[in-house]
């Protein structure tokens, strides 16, 4: 009977030592599939937790800054029908004030009482007063900052603009160096102020354009039609060539095309000017000022 206890203690010893054995084998396994699902695995999860937050980051600081922009824009704009603003960059860019490049689309956009139909604008490296910004302070530039543009201009668009002080000044520029080498005494430089010169038409031809234009002079008014081919003479200065200047009664003419330039400055840098019947497009870098 001895016997037969020793040999079932033994059974149950051996039969309890092997079940150990069992569960250590499965924890072993255990421990080893989940380090190597670890080591599969591209990124922790807490590694996937903060690489989402910079995104969220930005998406907040890219909405604030457009919504920045937008409202600096319509301020320089007397109007504008459709404005649309990308901004690009990174978290650290971003919060140190410094947008490393916008994109803009603007439709029907007037400004100084110049019509545009479209324009196309892209910006770098720009510097913003974002401290203030955060508290709600408008956007301002802290530096000048060079655009690449693209204008869009239709006749109606010009026309549209013959009232503004910058369309006025150049025509008025025009008509006095037609006028000096004519030799036109009915018409004086007085009678060629600003307030006095009215325009009627504006055609677009290709490669240039014709004015009809109200004139007054010391007897009457007078129409006159000034025709011209435009160009860039260099990338600060628009070329007119082939100037051509008459008036109703035909008698005042001149004897050969002329030749005369606007220079926009040094802050201008054109690169290049289309003229068809149907449209204007000019395209080039201007600096903006704060």
């Amino acid at each position: 009977m001895f016997h037969n206890i020793e040999r079932s203690t033994e059974r149950g010893v051996k039969k309890d030592s092997h079940d150990r054995s069992f569960f250590r084998s499965l924890q072993n396994n255990d421990r080893s599939s989940l380090n190597s699902s670890a080591a599969e695995s591209p990124l922790p999860v807490k590694d996937l937790r903060s690489s989402q937050r910079p995104k969220r980051s930005s998406r907040v600081i890219n909405r604030l800054l457009k919504t920045a922009l937008k409202a600096w824009l319509r301020s320089q704009l007397t109007s504008i029908a459709d404005l649309k603003i990308e901004v690009e960059g990174c978290d650290l860019n971003l919060l140190a004030g410094t947008i490393p490049k916008v994109c803009l689309m603007a439709e029907k956009a007037v400004y100084q009482g110049i019509h545009f139909s479209k324009i196309d604008i892209v910006a770098h490296q720009i510097q913003v007063n974002l401290k203030q910004i955060l508290r709600g302070k408008p956007l301002q530039l802290m530096q000048p900052i060079p655009i690449e543009f693209s204008v869009l201009l239709q006749a109606t668009d010009l026309y549209q603009s013959r009232t503004a002080p910058l369309m006025q000044s150049a025509v008025r520029d025009l008509l006095q160096v037609l006028l000096r080498t004519s030799q036109e005494d009915a018409i004086t430089d007085d009678a060629l102020s600003l307030p006095a010169i009215k325009i009627q038409e504006i055609q677009f031809k290709n490669n240039g354009f014709i004015l009809k234009v109200q004139v007054p002079s010391v007897i009457d008014s007078s129409t006159a039609t000034l025709e011209t081919c435009l160009t860039i003479g260099h990338p600060q200065e628009l070329l007119f060539y082939d100037l051509t200047y008459q008036t109703e009664s035909k008698h005042n003419h001149l004897e050969q095309p002329q030749t005369t330039s606007i220079n926009l400055g040094t802050q201008v840098n054109l690169k290049s000017l289309l003229l068809t019947p149907a449209s204007l497009i000019c395209k080039g870098q201007i600096e903006v000022q704060p």
